[in-house]
């Protein structure tokens, strides 16, 4: 499971990355090449979704860690029970 961690934490993180600078190049080259045309949202809505892919890998990485500390509470809760006893 922590495997599964580490590639959704890696994975988002350069997808949010990748999603940052493609975003800034995006806005510079379109001032550049139409200086007197304003900005519009809609040319980001590409890089939004990778946005949002990426913060949906990081949630999951979020996720998969608080299972992780679930399963070791649960560890340690085990240990000291005794082998004959029920709840």
């Amino acid at each position: 499971m922590k495997i599964r961690k580490y590639i959704y934490l890696v994975l988002g993180i350069i997808i949010i990355v990748i999603d940052l600078l493609s975003a800034y190049f995006i806005y510079d080259d379109f001032k550049t090449q139409f200086p007197t045309v304003s900005f519009d949202i809609s040319f980001l809505i590409f890089p939004l979704l990778f946005l949002i892919v990426g913060l949906a890998l990081l949630f999951g990485a979020y996720r998969v860690q608080q299972k992780i500390n679930r399963k070791n509470r649960q560890v340690l809760e085990n240990a000291f029970t005794e082998p004959g006893d029920k709840h």
